[in-house]
């Protein structure tokens, strides 16, 4: 008899897929690392439209969305994929008041697609990393992945971990430069403005008893004023001067606060207007109305004063309902630069900029005495009368070589009162036969606090100094800012990478 014996053998498929070796994500302003598409993720993957992010500044025209492939939680760590930026968002007076919605999308191929939208101006921006860009070895993965591993902290944040309140991640991008004042005017030069005011015809309303009497019954419960049609019949104006202002902050972004904060703030417009305008018709301001500032103390205590008795209980109301919201709201308040110091360009008063200018056209051809420079700039230290002289209606000063601060040049000071900008303007010629040496500092600057300089920077807040420095490089000469300010990166004057004119100007010409 014959036996045999038979072996079955199973067989399997074996499915191999590919899958994403590393996280992907986008970097916020802080250089941290927000993962939407998680390692081993398998490919081809599509994610949903994450609006998780917010624009970082006020004004913001742009966001930059960096892409970055990596675990750990700071960008720096991971492998920069590239860059693009979502143009024509909404106009905002405010940061962290857009959405900003992102998508990744990772085909067969490895061809990864990062779509970016901003939903109430309709921007939209895309960019593709092809799947030929450096990849890293296997043990470089391997390695970096070690690393992360090795401390729970340096985990990248990933979408799927984030809870409903949790805030929006900001992004970096550029601001617009346009400035204007509460009159919906452009600002130029030295404060001056263009356009139709909208305001302006406030000032020139003269009160009586009764237009006061029928403004307070329009008082509301909480002390607020109302910009309406109302107010402006009481006032004999067109209330299309309200509405344009509303229009104007509409224009702004105003409309993308929430509708709570849009009425509180239009109410604080009006009630500061109304204040103000309340200030304006007291008659022994109207000569030193130049040299008034807004102040809410200010306020209750002349109308207080001006304003009959009964009066004074509405007046508080209306200042404590102004203190409250500028308070509630005082970071939309600061964007829309609802300072106290502020208010009188709402409605036009006469300049309230300080202005000092220096003419030498008055004095006479010689030398420019000590005495003379302290009656022109207020102050001065170590002035040399010897270096210092009139010639054709300009101000002469002689260097001397390879010295420094008074023992070079001169020092003059002038004492400005406190400000929220300042702009300074001068005229500086060298003479042909200038050495210029290796460089110094020349013209006219701003010391503020404890004025800091010579390589003391100011860690402590108190000071900080602008002035301006020509540097000779042997080839050009250039001209740079050099400032002190909290939180400058280095000990001595940052100049901010800034050269003028860019290119440099011939040390001979």
């Amino acid at each position: 008899m014959t036996h045999s014996s038979t072996s079955e053998t199973s067989v399997c498929d074996l499915l191999l897929l590919d899958v994403c070796p590393l996280g992907l994500g986008i970097e916020d302003i802080h250089g941290n690392m927000h993962t939407l598409i998680r390692r081993n993720t398998v490919i081809p993957a599509r994610t949903e439209l994450y609006p998780i992010f917010t624009n970082a500044y006020a004004y913001q025209t742009t966001a930059t969305i960096r892409i970055f492939e990596g675990e750990h939680n700071l960008t720096k760590y991971n492998i920069l994929l590239g860059e693009f930026s979502l143009s024509d968002l909404t106009s905002n007076f405010a940061a962290q008041t857009l959405e900003i919605a992102i998508r990744m999308d990772i085909d067969a191929n490895g061809i990864l697609h990062v779509d970016a939208e901003e939903a109430r101006s309709g921007a939209k921006a895309s960019f593709t990393v092809g799947s030929n860009h450096q990849r890293l070895s296997k043990d470089d993965i391997e390695r970096h992945i070690t690393y992360v591993e090795s401390d729970t902290n340096f985990a990248a944040k990933s979408v799927y971990d984030r809870k409903p309140n949790d805030p929006l991640y900001l992004l970096d991008g550029q601001i617009t430069s346009v400035t204007r004042n509460f009159s919906g005017e452009l600002i130029t030069s030295f404060g001056q403005t263009t356009g139709a005011p909208r305001l302006i015809k406030l000032k020139n309303v003269q009160s009586t008893r009764t237009m006061i009497e029928e403004l307070i019954k329009l008082q509301s419960e909480d002390g607020s004023f109302t910009l309406n049609k109302d107010l402006a019949d009481i006032l004999h104006i067109n209330v299309d001067i309200f509405n344009g202002l509303e229009q104007y902050l509409r224009e702004q972004g105003f409309n993308s606060l929430a509708l709570n904060i849009q009425n509180e703030i239009l109410r604080l417009i009006g009630t500061g207007v109304i204040l103000l305008w309340l200030v304006l018709q007291m008659k022994d301001l109207q000569q030193t109305m130049c040299q008034f500032l807004f102040n809410i103390e200010q306020i209750k205590v002349y109308l207080c004063n001006h304003l009959p008795a009964n009066m004074s209980e509405q007046i508080s109301k209306a200042i404590e309902f102004y203190q409250q919201i500028s308070q509630r709201n005082g970071i939309y308040c600061k964007q829309l630069e609802l300072s106290d110091s502020s208010w009188d360009m709402f409605i036009q008063l006469s300049t309230q900029l300080y202005q000092k200018s220096i003419n030498w056209d008055n004095r006479a051809q010689g030398q420019y005495t000590d005495a003379m420079a302290k009656a022109d700039f207020g102050s001065v230290s170590g002035w040399k009368n010897d270096r210092a002289s009139i010639s054709d209606g300009k101000l002469r000063i002689t260097l001397r070589k390879n010295a420094l601060g008074g023992e070079s040049g001169i020092i003059s000071n002038t004492r400005i009162p406190d400000g929220s900008a300042y702009e300074l303007d001068f005229d500086v010629r060298f003479h042909s036969q200038f050495d210029w040496s290796r460089g110094g500092k020349v013209g006219f600057g701003f010391g503020i606090g404890n004025r800091n300089t010579g390589c003391n920077p100011p860690k402590d807040g108190a000071g900080g100094t602008l002035r301006l420095m020509w540097y000779n490089d042997n080839k050009r000469v250039y001209f740079i800012p050099y400032v002190y300010y909290y939180g400058m990166p280095g000990q001595c004057g940052d100049k901010f990478g800034k050269s003028y004119p860019s290119t440099g100007m011939s040390s001979y010409s």
